[in-house]
Order: structure tokens, then C-alpha cells, then sequence
């Protein structure tokens, strides 16, 4: 009885703010492992919002990066991202020309194509966590 209570319990660390906790902590891992320079949980004014990201990473020969994490992927998710981005983009900062990403989790999902696309159309790289190594040079630069 008391173990079926302890697996019970263990079972509350999964649960969404655990996971994309996780998923955090897994990203900053690689940046440390890859020495890309990433501040986490920066707020961005926008146009008319004030916006979390959840790392930046300057830059010495470009515009610096913003990154957001998309553990739980999903169209009302994406939609959400993107209007964080569009406000950081239309307001006065020195954030608005900044190059946009999304992280996304994809190692127990399938990412639709055509998700993607609609992403890049708003000017943010996707980046599937899956191919994370192949986008080294990018978040580097």
C-alpha cells in the first residue's frame, strides 16, 4: 500500500510544470555544452505588452537571438509565440530586430510540415529539439 502511495506521488513530477521545467533545464544543458551564451527569463517590452522569453543570446557580429520553448506543441500554442514575437518586433526596443526562435520538443510528437512553414513565414526559425546539433552554428552566430 505504501508503495503504490510512493508511485503515486512520483507520478506528480511529470506532471506539465515538471515536464516543461525538464525541458528547460535539457536546453540550458546544451547551450552550456555547446558554450553558446544564453540568458535565461528575460522580459522584452513589446508594443504594448511586456514579454517573457525564455533565453537571449547576444551577439558579436549579428542581431541577437530570442529564443522561446515550445514543450507541448500545438497550432493555439504556435499562435501564441508568434504574437509574443510580432509585439517584441513592433515596438521601439532594442529588441525589435532582434532573430527569433522557437525551440520545439519534438522527441515524443510528430511536427506537422506545414506548421513550420507557417512559423517561418513570420520571419521565427522552428528548430525541432531532434535536430538541435545541426542548428549549432546558427544560435552560435
Amino acid at each position: 500500500m505504501i508503495q503504490a502511495i510512493i508511485n503515486v506521488g512520483d507520478m506528480f513530477l511529470v506532471s506539465t510544470p515538471y515536464v516543461k521545467t525538464l525541458f528547460f533545464e535539457e536546453v540550458s544543458r546544451f547551450f552550456k555544452k555547446n558554450e553558446i551564451p544564453a540568458t535565461p527569463d528575460v522580459s522584452i517590452e513589446g508594443k504594448g505588452y511586456k514579454n517573457k522569453v525564455d533565453f537571449v543570446i547576444p551577439s558579436t557580429n549579428g542581431n541577437e537571438k530570442l529564443i522561446k520553448l515550445i514543450n507541448n506543441p500545438g497550432k493555439g500554442y504556435y499562435q501564441r509565440l508568434l504574437f509574443l514575437f510580432l509585439d517584441i518586433r513592433n515596438g521601439k526596443t532594442i529588441h525589435s530586430n532582434s532573430d527569433q526562435f522557437l525551440i520545439i520538443n519534438d522527441e515524443d510528437k510528430i511536427i506537422n510540415e506545414k506548421d513550420l512553414e507557417v512559423i517561418r513565414k513570420y520571419s521565427v526559425e522552428p528548430i525541432l529539439w531532434s535536430k538541435r546539433d545541426e542548428k549549432v552554428t546558427l544560435l552560435k552566430n
